[in-house]
């Protein structure tokens, strides 16, 4: 059920709308200095990151889509692979020293002739010995966000927040539900962080964006307390 949840949410985002999710579970799984820098001259690259992998720093690129790709589109979506793998104009912030990882993110999945177009393009690109790329799927996605430690929504409070999800998908939520479910954020914001987001998403497609704008004071008011008295 959880898996579904988180499913079904990323399945209503649009790609803009990802963009904030997706930046918070890149730092969640330990990336540092993160980049949006989608634009006109972004050069292949929607966000770049950096993490260490067995004490080696290296230089990641991601290109991000909405929904599933076809051939067609997927045909589109190469040129900008391309350009992710070997183009060195991003930010101030990238290091072309560093060993360099590509992905290509995507909320839904390649679908119908793309797979096997993209499954071809790597074997080319592994067969001369040039730079690769990994995807991570709407399937990636979830068991990202699902069995990270880092964010932990599968724990022992999944149950009471997947009823809040559901009553908030039915436009039958209130305040006070909302206030129940947040008092448990202060102990662990990455996964409070996520469960806002999600929340919100669902109260806002519901037209409640009263209660969404609230939820997100709740997370506030949750980060306040978890940091009071640390300064």
């Amino acid at each position: 059920m959880l898996a579904d949840a988180i499913g079904s949410y990323i399945d209503t985002l649009t790609e803009r709308e990802f963009d904030a999710p997706f930046i918070a579970l890149l730092r969640f799984m330990g990336f540092n200095d993160i980049h949006f820098i989608h634009g006109p001259f972004e050069f292949g690259k929607d966000f770049i990151a950096k993490k260490s992998d067995s004490g080696q720093a290296k230089q990641y690129v991601f290109q991000t889509k909405a929904g599933n790709i076809g051939l067609s589109l997927w045909g589109d979506c190469r040129g900008q692979v391309d350009l992710l793998r070997t183009n060195l104009l991003a930010h101030p912030n990238f290091d072309s020293t560093l060993p360099r990882e590509a992905r290509f993110v995507c909320t839904g999945r390649l679908v119908g002739g793309a797979t096997l177009a993209a499954q071809e393009y790597k074997t080319q690109l592994n067969s001369r010995g040039e730079l690769s790329f990994k995807i991570w799927d709407r399937e990636s996605l979830i068991e990202k966000v699902v069995t990270s430690p880092e964010i932990a929504l599968g724990g022992d409070g999944s149950a009471i927040w997947l009823n809040t999800v559901s009553k908030a998908k039915l436009n039958d939520l209130t305040d006070a539900d909302i206030e129940a479910t947040s008092r448990s954020w202060s102990n662990h914001l990455p996964r409070a962080t996520i469960e806002c987001a999600i929340l919100g998403h669902f109260l806002f497609l519901a037209s409640r964006t009263d209660l969404a704008c609230y939820t997100a004071l709740c997370l506030i008011r949750s980060a306040w307390q978890a940091g009071h008295g640390q300064l």
